[in-house]
This record gives structure tokens, C-alpha cells and sequence, in this order.
């Protein structure tokens, strides 16, 4: 149960993370985010009178790097894209990002 419950939140976050209409474009500025944990409280044990066991449970929130990124046609268009450490550190803010294959 807890740990369906713990791939349920990771999927919502990688699916509301996720969501850019662009993959390539012009970066307009890089963003890096360090890991970390976090605690909630879980109920365990559940009676008529609600809740009577709470058990913490620790979660955990990967590092990660990502572009914004500009559409060189439309400059309107923004939007972001999800990028490894080592491609983060091939770009600079300026270039051309033509997205991973």
C-alpha cells in the first residue's frame, strides 16, 4: 500500500513536471534544483472513530536540471525542457538547444 501510494505521488509529479510545448529553442536561462527529502504521515490503522495510527514515511525528490527555452520563430513561445547534468553543462545561456534523440 505504501509504496503504490509513493509511485502514485512520483507519477504526478513527473506528469505535471513534464508538460512543454517546446524541446528545442534558444535557452533563455538554465536551472538546477538539488535533491531532498521529505516526511508525511500515513494512516495505518483505521477505525470507526477515523485515523488511530499514523506512521511517518520519508520521500524523496531527485536532483534535477532543465533549460527554458525560447521558439526562435515565435518568441511568445516559451516553455522548458528536462536535461541531463552533463548536457546542462554543454550549454550556455544564448545557445541553440536542439533537443535529445
Amino acid at each position: 500500500m505504501m509504496r503504490a501510494r509513493a509511485i502514485g505521488v512520483l507519477a504526478l509529479v513527473l506528469a505535471l513536471v513534464g508538460c512543454s510545448p517546446l524541446q528545442s529553442g534558444i535557452i533563455t536561462a538554465k536551472n538546477h534544483k538539488d535533491a531532498y527529502t521529505y516526511i508525511y504521515y500515513q494512516c495505518y490503522v483505521w477505525s470507526k472513530y477515523g485515523c488511530t495510527l499514523w506512521m511517518p514515511v520519508t520521500g524523496y525528490v531527485p536532483e534535477r536540471w532543465w533549460f527554458d527555452l525560447q521558439d526562435e520563430h515565435e518568441p511568445e513561445t516559451t516553455g522548458w525542457v528536462d536535461v541531463t547534468h552533463e548536457t546542462f553543462d554543454k550549454y550556455e545561456v544564448g545557445d541553440y538547444y536542439q533537443g535529445e534523440s
